[in-house]
């Protein structure tokens, strides 16, 4: 009974490692296409706005909280 929980540890593990990389690749090509106009600075710039906790509190917080 252990193996099997393992092994759907793993397969879990490998699926949610697969949703990751293909999550932060569609972030990446986003940034490098050219149409998008996005050098480092911008890139930046873009992610220090979606880092701040007062903008995007449902990340950092509780859902439809207040503000702080």
């Amino acid at each position: 009974m252990g193996h099997i929980h393992l092994q759907a540890g793993n397969i879990l593990h490998d699926w949610r490692t697969t949703i990751g990389t293909g999550a932060l690749n569609v972030v990446r090509n986003h940034f490098l296409r050219p149409a998008n106009h996005f050098n480092a600075e911008r890139i930046t710039k873009f992610v220090r706005w979606g880092l701040d906790p007062k903008k995007f509190n449902f990340i950092y917080g509780v859902p439809h909280a207040e503000p702080v």
